[in-house]
């Protein structure tokens, strides 16, 4: 059961968090082929995967989309103060400050009184508006398709140098192209490195922000076509007759060494990818209003925050509409996984 309600002192029996659906698929194709010759091993084989990550979620990056509605007696106070009237409640006489605050937010609870309401927009980046929480029984969710294809080549040779010496060497080719999302239209990535940039420390209402996102093709660039890791392994049975190595190391075939070196590459994983596209500018806009005690109202949501942040064609620069009165806006940090110029992290491993 999914409710908007924050009562005070107590626990309600549901979450307020509307589902999440995952699904992640994982096609593949994958063949070996070994060749003996003589004293060599000769393998070689291919493996392409194709993830195929779709989610559904009701909490883009973190951010709840259903409505929340708290009964704050700090923010609404029910009880007449001087000339201040709250909710025109008279408080009781001779109680202490502890229980006065416990039976002004059970007021709260039982009269219906909202001290805030939150509510959490997802927008249709294409369409430039926000789409509404709900059309008819249907909640507005976050839903992306993130494509991540892998294709890896090997190579490598066992060798039976002699009885009890064996050398393995070989490659592996690795080539990883950028991840892409469904629709394509959600895809803005940072023009310039967001680490370093310096922010202003008052955002000016129609002013470019200090870091431009722009439409692309991909999460992330870079050069994947080059991601070849060599291998190296030597296995070798010491053959001593006599003396203190023979003691060390024992008759033949009691002991062997082994030593062996290459170099891994690490893939990004799709779930780096889902927390750059749940982050970027202008794809969630939080819209909260509270109550006033001294006006007896709640404070106004104008008309211009509940509108996209616009993207002004000739730039693609992202114009985030101002902050105004008690309407506070989520500010949209992109993850650092939209680098432009991302790199393919190297592991060597002995």
């Amino acid at each position: 059961m999914c409710r908007p309600f924050d009562f005070n002192h107590l626990s309600e029996p549901y979450i307020n968090t509307p589902r999440t659906a995952r699904w992640v698929t994982t096609p593949q194709i994958l063949d070996n082929l070994s060749i003996v010759h003589g004293s060599h091993v000769f393998r070689a084989g291919v493996n392409f995967r194709f993830y195929r990550h779709v989610d559904q979620r009701g909490q883009p990056g973190g951010i709840n989309v259903t409505p929340s509605v708290t009964f704050s007696q700090t923010t609404r106070p029910p009880f007449i103060s001087g000339t201040t009237q709250n909710s025109g409640f008279t408080a009781a006489a001779g109680i202490n400050s502890t229980d006065a605050t416990l039976l002004g937010s059970l007021i709260n609870n039982l009269y219906g009184l909202p001290a805030s309401m939150t509510q959490v927009f997802i927008a249709d980046l294409k369409s430039d508006v926000f789409l509404p929480f709900k059309v008819g029984d249907n909640i507005s969710l976050y839903a992306e398709k993130h494509n991540l294809d892998q294709y890896n080549f090997y190579f490598q040779d066992e060798w039976k140098v002699r009885p009890n010496l064996t050398l393995n060497y070989g490659f592996r080719w690795e080539y990883n192209p950028p991840a892409n999302t469904s629709p394509g239209d959600n895809v803005y990535v940072a023009a310039t490195p967001i680490v370093g940039t310096p922010l202003p420390a008052n955002p000016v209402v129609n002013t470019p922000g200090a870091v431009s996102f722009v439409k692309a093709k991909h999460w992330y660039e870079g050069n994947f076509g080059l991601a070849i890791g060599p291998r190296f392994g030597l296995a070798w049975s010491p053959d001593f007759k006599s003396g203190f190595l023979h003691k060390i190391f024992g008759d033949t075939s009691k002991s062997v060494v082994r030593l062996g070196y290459g170099i891994a590459f690490d893939t990004i994983s799709s779930f780096q990818v889902t927390a750059a596209a749940g982050r970027i500018p202008g794809l969630v806009q939080s819209c909260t209003t509270s109550f006033n005690a001294t006006a007896q109202a709640f404070t106004t949501i104008t008309a211009r925050l509940r509108q996209l942040a616009r993207h002004q064609q000739d730039g693609g620069r992202w114009f985030p509409d101002t902050v105004a009165g008690a309407f506070s806006q989520a500010d949209n940090v992109a993850d650092t996984a939209t680098a432009t110029a991302d790199q393919r992290p190297a592991d060597h491993r002995f």
